[in-house]
C-alpha cells in the first residue's frame, strides 16, 4: 500500500469458499425496481444481489455474488439520492 490508512470506522466481509446463488428471483427493471405480474413497478420496493431475478442470465460465476450485490445496492442506493 503507497498511503497511510487513517481513521476507520472499517467494514469486514468474511468470504469462505462456497457456490450460493440464486438464477431466477423477482423480476426488475434496468433501476432495480420490482415489477408486479401486471408488468407495473411496485413503487419503494427494491431488489438487489442475487434477487434480481435474470439479471446474471442462466449461469454464476462463484466468486462474482459479492461485487454484484454491491454494485445492485450502490445502484438502488443512487436512485434514493435525487
Amino acid at each position: 500500500m503507497n498511503k497511510k490508512i487513517e481513521d476507520g470506522p472499517y467494514y469486514l466481509v468474511e468470504q469462505k469458499p462456497r457456490y450460493a446463488t440464486t438464477l431466477g428471483g423477482l423480476l426488475v427493471n434496468d433501476k432495480l425496481q420490482v415489477i408486479n405480474t401486471n408488468g407495473e413497478i411496485i413503487e419503494g420496493l427494491y431488489s438487489a444481489g442475487d434477487t434480481a431475478g435474470g439479471m446474471r442470465g442462466d449461469d454464476s460465476i462463484p466468486g462474482s455474488d459479492v461485487g454484484w450485490a454491491i454494485t445492485t445496492g450502490y445502484v438502488i442506493g443512487r436512485d434514493f439520492e435525487k
